[in-house]
């Protein structure tokens, strides 16, 4: 049976040693793809090193040239080395596929409901000065549970973070984006309005999206299942694993991880039916202070 080793690489710090030809690479989540120039060649050294690399919604990053943020990028990423491939843009130019972030999948989603606290909260990236200074502002490094409820808490969501603006369209409220500095806000599916200035009129253009949830999550959970043939396609072909081995793999793999929990179960249903009984059997003595030292002797006996 082949024993899985697991691997979480930083973008920032990756451990090219270990990465093997035939080991399946994942790389995920976030604005990576012509972030930086280091990202683009760290990425392609992957592509380089395993045979078996997957995208699974990355994002497109460019920034303007005449943004402070501006990194030259000479070095393109070989999507062709790419063996399943998706990115979070919708109608890209690169004609790569479309499966929105992975985050849509958070469940804090399902619990949807909050009495609204605020009109217009501000949601900024952390990047960046705060420049509304007459509206409530939290920043995009805030925990994910602080930004949801914040979210949920507010009518209209005022910002310039990817994720702010994504989750709250998800969320259902009216998004407006201000001070954009990639293109990554360019691909949305569903669109938020620019800030132009007057923000009342910009609320006015505001559209909500009643099915961003459920359409994001069916794209996210089909391609999650395309992943998981690709994996099973690989291990009989590197490893010679076929179905049953498969399965078999998967159920110790759920037992290992559901063990102590089992274990710890049964220890406290023994455990109960033991007192049981000992109750039962020292209900004789009708003093209860010698009862009770009779029955924690038998306890302390059995442990």
């Amino acid at each position: 049976m082949y024993k899985y080793d697991i691997h979480i690489h930083n973008i920032i710090n990756i451990n090219f040693n270990i990465i093997k030809k035939s080991d399946t690479v994942i790389i995920g989540g976030g604005g990576l793809l012509d972030n930086c120039e280091a990202f683009n060649r760290d990425i392609n050294r992957i592509l380089d090193l395993s045979d078996n690399v997957i995208f699974w919604s990355l994002g497109f990053h460019k920034r303007p040239k005449e943004h402070h943020f501006y990194n030259k990028i000479e070095e393109n990423i070989r999507l062709d080395n790419v063996k399943l491939l998706s990115i979070r843009d919708y109608n890209h130019e690169s004609k790569v596929r479309y499966v929105p972030c992975a985050t849509c999948m958070i469940p804090y989603f399902d619990n949807n409901y909050r009495l609204i606290e605020r009109d217009i909260g501000v949601i900024k990236h952390l990047g960046f000065k705060k420049v509304f200074n007459e509206y409530e502002t939290i920043e995009n490094r805030d925990s994910i549970e602080t930004i949801i409820n914040f979210i949920l808490t507010s009518n209209i969501i005022l910002t310039n973070s990817y994720h702010a603006a994504y989750w709250a369209t998800l969320m259902k409220k009216k998004v407006i984006i201000y001070d954009k500095f990639a293109n990554k806000f360019d691909y949305l599916k569903y669109k938020p309005v620019e800030y132009s200035g007057n923000i009342l009129n910009d609320i006015d253009k505001c559209n909500t999206y009643k099915d961003a949830l459920s359409e994001s999550r069916e794209l996210t959970i089909n391609y999650f299942k395309e992943i998981k043939m690709f994996l099973n396609n690989a291990e009989k072909k590197y490893y010679n694993i076929g179905y049953e081995e498969i399965d078999i793999m998967k159920d110790n793999i759920y037992f290992i991880s559901n063990r102590d929990i089992l274990i710890n179960n049964n220890l406290n249903r023994l455990s109960n039916f033991i007192k049981k009984i000992i109750d039962k059997i020292v209900w004789f003595i009708p003093i209860r202070k010698y009862r009770d030292k009779l029955r924690n002797r038998i306890l302390n006996m059995i442990k």
